[in-house]
């Protein structure tokens, strides 16, 4: 098993899927990342992670002042060996850059 992505919820909740799923599938929607960051999405790179990872963190989530995420800024912070200020759910994955699915579409990676 590959894990899907993990959700690291702005109250200190942490949520790992992994794949493929209860049906089968690989990859997030659109409308599902939309759902676990409570909004349109922002993609963020993480510079500096050697697996390539991203962070999916609600558009406008400075604009609304939502909180900052400790939990998810920590992880970043070590991975990346750089300072992170993200707000609100964030969701890190491994986006899918090798244009066979929809940009909508994030695949699996092993932590």
């Amino acid at each position: 098993m590959s894990t899907l992505g993990v959700w690291f919820g702005s109250n200190g909740k942490l949520v790992t899927w992994t794949v493929p799923d209860r049906t089968g599938r690989n990859k997030f929607t659109l409308k599902e990342l939309q759902a676990l960051v409570g909004g349109k999405i922002e993609l963020v790179s993480l510079h500096g992670d050697p697996q390539k990872r991203h962070a999916i963190v609600n558009e406008t989530g400075l604009e609304k002042n939502l909180p900052l995420n400790e939990h998810a800024n920590a992880f970043i912070e070590r991975i990346t060996k750089k300072k992170s200020h993200l707000r609100g759910n964030v969701v890190i994955v491994k986006y899918n850059e090798e244009g066979d699915t929809s940009d909508d579409e994030y695949e699996a990676f092993v932590y």
